[in-house]
């Protein structure tokens, strides 16, 4: 379990940066229509409420609850790594600049890897619970 939660805590704190983060480009983006705007800031809501609930499972029930622990770590987990192959896949196909291309692939990357590393954890974990 110490594996699963170590991890788990990377992968939270890691989608809380890069979510927060985006959430404060979308609010400060003068350019942004009402619903593309809404659309995104659902999108980033929804992975930064995620950590949240991480972080509110890592501090109150990782003790108490370990089974909600390994059923959220590979909920999240496998969440992170489809949304960022999919993101991952239109923004290199898309017609951004080569900086933005970079930028982003490092953050789907380093998602993509944190998660596998938690659902690897978490398999494991469960393999040997049988």
């Amino acid at each position: 379990m110490q594996k699963l939660t170590t991890r788990l805590w990377l992968l939270t704190l890691w989608t809380l940066v890069v979510w927060g983060g985006r959430v404060r480009n979308i609010l400060s983006d003068p350019v942004l229509s009402t619903p593309e705007q809404a659309w995104r800031l659902g999108l980033a809501s929804f992975f930064v409420a995620l950590s949240v609930i991480g972080l509110l499972v890592l501090v109150g029930w990782k003790n108490t609850h370990p089974t909600f622990v390994q059923r959220f770590a590979a909920g999240f987990s496998l969440w992170t790594m489809a949304l960022w192959i999919v993101r991952g896949g239109g923004i290199l196909f898309a017609t951004h600049d080569a900086a933005f291309k970079i930028v982003h692939t490092v953050l789907a990357l380093g998602s993509i890897g944190l998660a596998l590393l938690v659902y690897q954890a978490e398999r494991q974990l469960a393999a040997s619970a049988r």
